[in-house]
C-alpha cells in the first residue's frame, strides 16, 4: 500500500478570526514605504534649501555645488517614492481613467519636445517620426509613460548614443543605442528598472501595454501599444 502524502491542499479562501470577521487586508507594501518615506525626505529638501539660503558670500563654490547637487537628488527620490505609490495604487484599482479620443502623434512630439533639452545637454541624438494615429487614450498618463521612459532612455544612452522613437498603427516603437563605449541594454535591464514598470502601470490602466527586446544589431526595442 502506498504511503499517504503529509501534504495537505492548500485552502483559498481567507481565514475568520474568532468572531467570525475577515480580517483587513493588508495595504502593498510599496505604497507603504513610499508613504512613509516622503516626510523625511520633505524634511531633508527643506533642510538644504535652509543651508542654502544660510550661505554667506564667502562659501566656497564648491559646497554650494555639493548642496544643490544633494537637492537634486533629494527631488529625484521624492519622485521615485510617488511613482511607487502610484503605481501601486493603479495594480490595485479596477478603475480605468477617462479616456477619449487623441491623436497620438500629437502626444509624441509633445513628449519629443519636453526632453529634447536634455538630451542635446547629454550628447543623446534623439530623433522622432510619425504618422497620425487616432487612439482612446489618456493625454496626460501616456505623455507621463512616455516621458519617464524617454529620461531612463537617455541615462542607458549617454553621450553619443540614440533614441529613436517612431509611431505607426497605434505602436510606439522607442529604439536604444549606447554608444560603442557602453555595452548594449538588454531587456531584463529594462524590464527591471522602476520608471519601465511605472511607464507600463501608466499604460496599462488605459488599456495599453509595453514590450522589451534585443535587436540584431543591439539596439534595444520598448513597443508601446496604444488603446485603440
Amino acid at each position: 500500500m502506498a504511503a499517504r502524502s503529509s501534504l495537505q491542499p492548500v485552502s483559498t479562501q481567507r481565514k475568520r478570526t474568532p468572531s467570525g470577521e475577515l480580517p483587513a487586508a493588508r495595504p502593498d507594501l510599496s505604497a507603504m514605504i513610499a508613504h512613509d518615506l516622503k516626510t523625511p525626505l520633505s524634511t531633508i529638501a527643506l533642510n538644504l534649501e535652509y543651508v542654502l539660503d544660510e550661505l554667506g558670500p564667502d562659501a566656497p563654490e564648491s559646497l554650494r555645488s555639493a548642496l544643490e547637487d544633494c537637492l537634486t537628488a533629494n527631488g529625484l527620490a521624492v519622485r521615485i517614492v510617488s511613482e511607487m505609490a502610484e503605481a501601486a495604487r493603479l495594480s490595485r484599482s479596477e478603475e480605468s481613467p477617462s479616456a477619449f479620443v487623441v491623436d497620438a502623434a500629437e502626444l509624441v512630439r509633445q513628449v519629443v519636445d519636453l526632453v529634447g533639452p536634455e538630451a542635446r545637454s547629454t550628447g543623446v541624438v534623439l530623433s522622432h517620426s510619425e504618422v497620425p494615429s487616432p487612439s482612446r487614450a489618456v493625454p496626460d498618463v501616456t505623455v507621463r509613460a512616455l516621458e519617464r521612459l524617454l529620461g531612463w532612455a537617455m541615462r542607458h544612452a549617454r553621450s553619443g548614443g540614440s533614441i529613436d522613437v517612431e509611431l505607426a498603427n497605434l505602436v510606439i516603437a522607442v529604439r536604444v543605442r549606447t554608444s560603442g563605449r557602453c555595452a548594449p541594454v538588454s531587456p531584463d535591464t529594462a524590464r527591471n528598472a522602476l520608471a519601465v514598470y511605472f511607464a507600463q502601470s501608466l499604460l496599462a490602466s488605459q488599456g495599453g501595454g509595453l514590450w522589451c527586446a534585443a535587436e540584431e544589431d543591439g539596439a534595444l526595442l520598448v513597443s508601446i501599444a496604444l488603446p485603440e
